[in-house]
């Protein structure tokens, strides 16, 4: 993503201030094989979300994750990325209450930056939505 999308940018002509960039990262089934969930991390927002010199403007853990080490594993890589420039906000993605509750322990950052989450008219998740 990173290159192709900063090139778009710098030929377009939009100042990057003026662009609102947001992206995923520590997808399980994309993980399924690859090691470390932290390193992997790091490596995906330096080497192809952000660029030599970019940053995205929001990071989201992609989904809850298999387990509670998975999750605060992934949460201390995007906290790294956020540190280092990568990220100006970070944040979840289809959290559930019992979810954020859990990153509450561990996370330095809080609260998260958004709680992405699917609502549409034949689905309302409920209490999500109340801690939102």
């Amino acid at each position: 993503m990173g290159v192709c999308v900063y090139e778009a940018i710098g030929q377009s002509g939009v100042p990057r201030e003026a662009i609102f960039l947001t992206t995923k990262v520590g997808s399980p089934r994309r993980m399924a094989g690859r090691g470390d969930v932290y390193q992997d991390v790091v490596e995906t927002v330096d080497d192809r979300i952000a660029g030599v010199d970019g940053y995205v403007d929001l990071l989201l853990m992609h989904v809850p994750g298999p387990s509670r080490d998975y999750r605060q594993r992934l949460w201390a890589a995007m906290e790294m990325a956020k540190s280092k420039g990568r990220a100006k906000g970070i944040g979840v993605s289809n959290f559930r209450v019992r979810h954020l509750e859990e990153l509450k322990q561990y996370a330095t950052e809080w609260p998260p930056s958004a709680n992405q989450i699917e609502c549409n008219i034949s689905y309302t998740p409920g209490a999500s939505n109340e801690m939102s």
